[in-house]
């Protein structure tokens, strides 16, 4: 029960902290190589952690539950109001949900400047990468003691929702580049882009079926069940941006690179280091480029013409964000807090 003072412990080498009850103070730890600081209930106070190799911490907000951060090396995270607290590699409770595959663990791409835009063969190796990054598919798990349809597939959708976010910030990290941004700027590109990654998957998962949205497998929506929970509008923006996809006869390889571009493609006013980020985008487009000119030499537009669908992405994700809010203004459907708190940065956002 520490409260009321200002703490400073010096750390060196691996180590762990565990801190329980934190309330109204500053806390000051200087640490040096590798540490992880588990946070019980904090409240009311900024807590701000000096590393060696420039490291800050800075934590707003955090309160019900058991919070852990591993920190290395040099970045920087600010949290104004994530109150869930969820890491960038962790879900809640510390299960790991997303499987962390062999050949993911042992890809070294943590820089991107460091990964070669034009060597040969260099995109086939993102695209391979991205593959095997790939999550495990999510399944629906309706509420069986929900007895009004329309609530049920409310309900249904929001947790599926919810837990396909989870999936996205583990996702996330094994992007080639972007575990090299700071953590403030992951968290900022993740909270503005995430709906679009979202919608992009499901737009994906719906290319076979003409008029339904496959949400999950076991979780399709055609149009009378759309109108009936009041979603007309979600499925048509999708429908739409499936169509797009089926057009162009999409295939798993190019959705895995616009997936990893559409992560990338972040425009919020928070992002602290722009070129960073900048550089990101340009690899994995050039990367995408590659990878179409030696697949498809014919067509050399092909590339351009993946990358001209990002807009109606954006578009869709906007839609989805109208929708869940609008749940969420019902009050019928409860929503997970990391869930609500992400939408809320959406809104939020200039």
């Amino acid at each position: 029960m520490l409260k009321e003072g200002e703490h400073s412990l010096s750390l060196s080498h691996s180590c762990t902290l565990r801190v329980g009850m934190l309330k109204e103070a500053e806390h000051s730890f200087s640490l040096s190589h590798s540490c992880t600081l588990r946070v019980g209930m904090l409240k009311e106070a900024e807590h701000s952690l000096s590393l060696s190799h420039s490291c800050t911490l800075r934590v707003g907000m955090l309160k019900e539950g058991e919070h852990s951060f591993s920190l290395s090396h040099s970045f920087t995270l600010r949290v104004g109001m994530l109150k869930e607290g969820v890491r960038l590699d962790r879900v809640r409770g510390g299960r790991q949900k997303y499987k962390r595959r062999p050949e993911v663990e042992s890809a070294s791409y943590q820089s991107a400047p460091s990964l070669p835009l034009r060597k040969e063969g260099s995109s086939n190796i993102i695209v391979s990468h991205l593959l095997a990054a790939e999550p495990e598919k999510l399944f629906a798990m309706p509420d069986p003691l929900q007895e009004d349809p329309s609530l049920r597939t409310l309900s249904t959708l929001c947790d599926l929702a919810d837990r396909e976010l989870v999936v996205i910030i583990s996702w996330a990290k094994h992007i080639p580049g972007f575990l090299s941004l700071s953590l403030a700027d992951q968290m900022s590109v993740l909270q503005s882009v995430w709906l679009e990654v979202l919608v992009l998957g499901v737009a994906y998962r719906s290319l076979g079926c003409e008029d339904e949205v496959v949400f999950a497998e076991d979780f399709v929506l055609d149009e009378e069940l759309s109108r009936q929970a009041g979603l007309t509008e979600l499925s048509a923006a999708v429908s739409q941006l499936a169509r797009r996809y089926r057009a162009l006869q999409l295939d798993r390889e190019e959705f895995v690179m616009l997936k990893a571009i559409a992560l990338t493609n972040s425009d919020s006013v928070y992002i602290e280091d722009v070129d960073a980020v900048q550089k990101l985008r340009d690899l994995l487009h050039q990367a995408l480029v590659d990878f179409e000119s030696s697949r498809r030499p014919e067509d050399p537009r092909r590339a351009g013409r993946l990358l001209l669908t990002l807009p109606l992405v954006r578009q869709t994700a906007a839609r989805a964000l109208s929708a869940f809010y609008s749940i969420k203004s019902q009050g019928s459907v409860t929503m997970h807090k990391l869930f609500l708190e992400m939408l809320e940065a959406m809104m939020d956002s200039p």
